[in-house]
């Protein structure tokens, strides 16, 4: 996108400042469904459908897996991808 990404030393504050609000919000909450990024790229049918069975709804789960992007699920440490 011709712009230069931050560095982790300036990301990382912010990510824990995320991280901790996201806790305090996920402890109130009653369900939840934790999904891993990886599964996202590498098994985006089964999490759709996972989605799909949390929400109790039927979902698009082709339109779903039609705009994950297939790519290395390499991340740094957080979940910031090296490359996309």
């Amino acid at each position: 996108f011709g712009v230069t990404p931050p560095s982790l030393e300036k990301v990382i504050p912010s990510l824990r400042r995320d991280y901790a609000i996201i806790d305090e919000w996920a402890a109130r909450q009653s369900a939840l469904l934790t999904v891993r990024f990886e599964d996202i790229i590498y098994c985006p049918r089964i999490v759709a459908g996972s989605l799909s069975s949390f929400v109790g709804q039927d979902l698009d789960i082709d339109a779903m897996v039609k705009v994950i992007v297939p790519r290395n699920s390499d991340c740094y440490p957080g979940l910031l991808e090296l490359t996309m």
